[in-house]
């Protein structure tokens, strides 16, 4: 993946973040000003609409992780079997008995 690409879609996932983060604290402003009013019952319902917010940009975080680290395994080459680790450079395979 292009180094432009990954830093674009990070900044995009953390923008995203931060927009789903700012409707969790909204809704857990009016959550606290109902069970201020007395009304504790509508301030957790009201706050139980944050779980979906949340589970977004969790799910948004994931995938930022994921995508930063794409570029260092791109540059990995194919992980060598126990045969060619045994015989390569410093490998240090364990030898099993045909």
């Amino acid at each position: 993946m292009d180094a432009h690409l990954v830093e674009a879609t990070i900044k995009a996932n953390l923008t995203e973040i931060r927009n789903r983060l700012d409707k969790a604290a909204g809704i857990g402003r009016a959550a606290d000003a109902c069970a201020g009013a007395g009304f504790h019952e509508k301030g957790l319902e009201v706050a139980l609409d944050i779980e979906q917010l949340l589970y977004e940009a969790t799910t948004l975080l994931n995938a930022a992780s994921l995508i930063n680290r794409w570029p260092d395994k791109a540059k990995r080459s194919v992980p060598l079997g126990p045969k060619e680790a045994s015989t390569a450079p410093g490998g240090n395979a364990i030898r099993t008995r045909p």
